[in-house]
């Protein structure tokens, strides 16, 4: 038998010639390969497949022909290159174009018509890429406790009681009413039970899922609600960042020697995180980038999935510059942020609410933000990855700006 090796890129083909085995491999990179993939339409029922022609859009037939799409270009390429989706997008597209081309309320297709579907390919394909995809029958029963205890730490009202779940009707409300509507707190308030039963799910839902299911969860107001209600403290309590942190400056200041380039035009909360994360030792740079203009695409794909903060650096004369969040390569606001201070409370309270980690490399830094302005000191568990370090670091530090 000849045979040749199988990369990570590449599907090995078996064919047998007079009675030899022979095995080579197919480059998966190629666009020729993609052109000729089938799109698992066979597995779908008859009426999924009359629906589709139709133009009509089930979340249940979507979802099935997503699923087991991705799931059939996972089985012929471990890393699936960008183009692939593109192309696969493109030939689902040109089967029913009723159903899943991109146009405008005048019917004018914009782009080239794949780009939702593209990205729900993609979206659902780096889900399954995610740490928590580890097969659960094998996970330590330890380690799924501390995961739990690290997503409840700080949150006071982490998994209420759910009375009875919302009916769809309702919930499709909730999904189109706006932040200025009258009733849109009460509603909040009695959907929270469904929320974190969602959020809290054994495997959580990704952050386009959440924005399809829970748009509402999004908005601005909505995110600052939500933490308030989850941690019974207040994101606004952030704002004394001003004030309360030139007493940290000071002291950090002075203890240490750093090496710090004061820019006058840096905001006083951003030069207080970059101040305390030299001090731990930390990189501010993993959860702050700089950039003149937001990624496309292609480059969205080089993104870490962890929360960050873009910073972006405008050119034009006298242009402030705006900041925006990005959670697993997603945009979460396209208007972004005016100020560091909104960017950051809208981070910090995500952190919370998706019962997230902080970033590994300023993970101490974040733990003094959530224990000495937002007042959240649970009484078990960390979002940090190394709790007992990050809090004796923490309170080191806060018994020294008391004395």
């Amino acid at each position: 038998m000849v045979e040749t090796n199988q990369s990570e890129n590449n599907q090995a083909s078996v064919n047998i010639v007079q009675g030899v085995e022979i095995t080579y491999k197919v480059d998966c990179n190629k666009e020729n390969f993609w052109w000729d993939f089938e799109v698992p339409f066979n597995m779908l029922s008859q009426h999924a497949l009359e629906e589709l022609a139709t133009g009509i859009k089930t979340r249940n037939t979507l979802y099935s022909l997503i699923h087991l799409t991705v799931d059939k270009m996972r089985d012929s390429s471990k890393v699936i290159p960008t183009k692939a989706f593109k192309i696969v997008a493109k030939k689902i597209m040109d089967r029913y174009p009723d159903t899943f081309k991109d146009t405008d309320e005048d019917g004018v297709v914009l782009g080239d018509g794949t780009h939702s579907l593209f990205c729900k390919l993609q979206d659902r394909n780096n889900y399954l890429n995610r740490p928590h995809k580890a097969k659960r029958s094998n996970e330590n029963p330890t380690t799924s406790k501390k995961r739990c205890v690290s997503a409840r730490a700080g949150c006071s009202n982490w998994a209420p009681d759910v009375i009875a779940q919302t009916n769809e009707e309702v919930l499709e409300n909730v999904r189109t009413m706006p932040d200025t509507d009258l009733n849109y707190e009460r509603v909040l308030n009695e959907t929270f039970p469904d929320i974190r039963m969602y959020l809290n799910a054994e495997v959580p839902p990704t952050i386009s899922k959440i924005k399809e299911d829970w748009p509402i969860l999004f908005s601005k107001k909505s995110i600052a609600w939500h933490f308030n209600k989850l941690t019974n403290s207040d994101i606004n309590l952030l704002d004394q960042m001003r004030d309360k942190g030139q007493k940290i400056i000071d002291f950090i200041e002075k203890k240490k020697n750093l090496k710090y380039s004061d820019d006058e035009q840096e905001e006083p909360e951003l030069k207080l995180i970059r101040i305390i994360s030299l001090y731990f030792k930390e990189r501010i740079e993993d959860f702050l980038h700089s950039a003149e203009k937001l990624p496309n695409d292609d480059e969205r794909e080089e993104l870490p999935v962890y929360p960050f903060i873009m910073k972006l650096d405008s050119t034009e004369e006298n242009a402030e510059p705006r900041f925006y969040l990005y959670v697993e390569k997603n945009l979460i606001h396209l208007d972004g942020y005016e100020t560091f201070i909104e960017a950051f409370k809208i981070a910090m309270a995500i952190f919370f609410i998706l019962n997230l980690r902080y970033v590994r490399t300023l993970e101490t830094t974040l733990e003094l933000v959530q224990r000495y302005f937002l007042k959240i000191h649970p009484d078990a568990g960390s979002k940090t990855k190394k709790a007992t370090a990050s809090k004796r670091k923490v309170l080191n530090l806060l018994s020294n700006l008391k004395q």
